[in-house]
C-alpha cells in the first residue's frame, strides 16, 4: 500500500479515498482542488489526451477562492480548459 504524504489541511491520506477521487475525476473529466497547497487557492485541471485517446498530460490552473463559489469557477472556467485542451489534442 502507497503511503500518502500530505501537502495541506485538504490532502487526501487515505488511498480507499484517493480512489474514489479519482474515478469520480474519471466520469465527470475534470479535477478541483480547494486550497490543496497554498491557503486561498482553488484549482481546475483535466488531462490532456492524443488522438488515440491517450493521457499525455495535464493542463489547468490555479485560482484565488473568493470572490468565487467553487460552482462558478468550474462554469466559467472548465468551457476555455476544454477548448485547450481539444486544441493540444493533434499536437501530442
Amino acid at each position: 500500500e502507497h503511503q500518502f504524504v500530505a501537502f495541506g489541511g485538504d490532502a487526501m491520506r487515505e488511498g480507499a479515498r484517493f480512489r474514489d477521487a479519482v474515478m469520480i475525476t474519471r466520469a465527470q473529466g475534470y479535477w478541483v482542488t480547494e486550497q490543496l497547497l497554498d491557503p486561498g487557492l482553488r484549482g481546475i485541471a483535466m488531462a490532456l489526451r492524443d488522438r488515440k485517446g491517450e493521457c499525455k498530460g495535464a493542463i489547468g490552473m490555479t485560482v484565488p477562492i473568493q470572490p468565487q463559489t467553487r460552482e462558478q469557477m468550474v462554469a466559467r472556467l472548465l468551457p476555455p480548459l476544454q477548448e485547450a485542451a481539444q486544441a493540444l489534442r493533434p499536437l501530442l
